[in-house]
């Protein structure tokens, strides 16, 4: 438990790691203010993982209602090293003729 948003965010965000994180909260203002706050890949409000299809996900900025398997998925900090820009990462972006 913790005393208010503020200190919610700041152990969400101190960590070396930054996958992903949830939210749990009836309300949608909040969920969303503290999802942009959020240093992670991917955020969850009132979920846990990619298989809640229904639930909305905050992802690099923007809200989506499902994570594609196509878009280059991985967090920040420790947990998005070596993801896209990675040799085989950029290889996705490329088409030898």
């Amino acid at each position: 438990v913790v005393e208010d948003d503020a200190e919610a965010l700041r152990l969400m965000n101190d960590t070396e790691y930054g996958l992903t994180a949830s939210v749990y909260t009836k309300n949608e203002d909040v969920a969303l203010s503290i999802l942009r706050q959020l240093n992670t890949g991917t955020g969850y409000w009132n979920c846990c993982d990619r298989a809640a299809s229904d639930e909305l996900f905050y992802v690099n900025g923007g809200l989506q209602l499902t994570v594609s398997p196509r878009l280059p998925w991985s967090g920040r900090k420790g947990s998005g090293v070596g993801a896209t820009l990675s040799l085989e990462g950029l290889k996705t972006f490329v088409q030898p003729k």
